[in-house]
């Protein structure tokens, strides 16, 4: 795959989720203090779309292609940096995107993943297409369950519970809850999401 296919493939995908058109100005100042001979580089900063809402939260991702495992590093070193840039609790949503040039070994890539040093690490395996490559991050589309399903599906016994001793929480107020428990938002985010300003409708 192409880096050109690679970026424009989680470009498009996060554009569905999140809004992407802001802080332009910060994504293309983590660009310009990536190292040099780092050559191919992107920076997304994106906030989650809740039922026209945008969450405050933002999620960073550093897109970078490089020719090998030897260039790893000045991968890492553009991630620390901009790292630093990043205040909390921002920082934690940081995430580094990897498209090699030439065929690498999965074990490499697997090695990569596997550290959470500075931000957590996707890397494109080998023949991996971009559906498959996203499926494996927050940008992954969480299918709902299907009507046939609903009776059986955790969450909807959940809210019905809830409801019943509950009864602020409405039809609306669950399909909020739900919309935003299967966003893939997490941490900090999933929380300020699920109760900023909605005191009045949570359940208790």
């Amino acid at each position: 795959m192409k880096y050109e296919d690679f970026v424009k493939g989680i470009s498009a995908r996060a554009a569905d989720l999140f809004q992407v058109e802001i802080h332009w100005d910060q994504a293309n100042s983590f660009v310009d203090i990536a190292p040099q001979s780092l050559s191919c580089k992107h920076g997304l900063i994106l906030k989650r779309k809740i039922d026209g809402t945008i969450s405050k939260n933002c999620k960073t991702i550093l897109i970078t292609s490089i020719k090998n495992a030897a260039e790893v590093s000045l991968a890492l070193t553009w991630t620390s940096l901009a790292k630093e840039e990043i205040t909390d609790p921002e920082s934690s949503d940081l995430y580094l995107f990897i498209h090699f040039q030439e065929d690498v070994a999965l074990d490499i890539c697997l090695r990569i993943e596997s550290t959470e040093q500075f931000c957590r690490k996707y890397v494109l395996r080998t023949d991996e297409s971009i559906d498959d490559f996203l499926s494996r991050t927050f940008l992954n589309r969480i299918k709902e369950p299907s009507s046939e399903a609903f009776g059986s599906d955790p969450l909807n016994n959940v809210f019905a519970k809830v409801a019943t001793d509950n009864a602020s929480f409405t039809k609306e107020e669950q399909d909020r809850w739900k919309d935003i428990l299967l966003s893939g938002s997490n941490g900090i985010e999933l929380i300020s999401e699920l109760f900023d300003g909605t005191e009045e409708n949570e359940p208790k």
